[in-house]
């Protein structure tokens, strides 16, 4: 019957249980705990992903570092062995005695005139002292080791020849 708290049959095997305000009442105060439990249980895995995300930006940061530090490395690696870094070549062609100051990777004289010229000498930065003779057609290169410098190096050459000069400098 509707409206009261004795079980009733309908048709075969289905039977509808009312219970009291209370015991429906104590269901549904069971349903919303279980719920709030549930809920609870997201925020502590929600808290927990958070944290593990944050983790997984702090590992790409530091691996974005090493990443930099690495391709650093390799750089200077590749300039150790290759002996490059940032260098550019200058070519001067001259008629008349002069320096090549300190501080070059790669120094060559070429004679390209019909005149002897010298490379050397006392290499005090005044090219008056004669240095090694460089014959007309002649040609030589100094080079320093690794990322090492040459000193200074003084030249001759006269009016009448032309010396070809190429300095590779930082």
């Amino acid at each position: 019957m509707p409206g009261s708290n004795t079980p009733t049959t309908i048709g075969a095997g289905c039977t509808i249980d009312y219970q009291s305000d209370a015991a429906v009442l104590a269901l549904i105060l069971a349903e919303l705990e279980s719920i709030d439990l549930h809920a609870a249980n997201i925020s502590t895995d929600t808290g927990n992903i958070e944290t593990h995300v944050g983790n997984i930006d702090s590992d790409t940061g530091t691996i974005k570092n090493d990443i930099a530090l690495i391709k650093a490395d390799v750089d200077d690696i590749r300039i150790a062995v290759q002996g490059v870094a940032g260098r550019t070549p200058e070519l001067t062609r001259v008629t008349a005695n002069g320096t090549i100051a300190v501080g070059a990777y790669s120094i060559s004289f070429a004679n390209v005139g019909t005149a002897d010229a010298g490379v050397g000498g006392d290499n005090d930065g005044t090219p008056v002292v004669a240095g090694t003779v460089l014959k007309a057609g002649e040609t030589v290169t100094f080079t320093a080791p690794g990322k090492d410098t040459l000193d200074a190096m003084d030249y001759q050459a006269s009016a009448t020849g032309e010396l070809l000069i190429a300095v590779v400098k930082a």
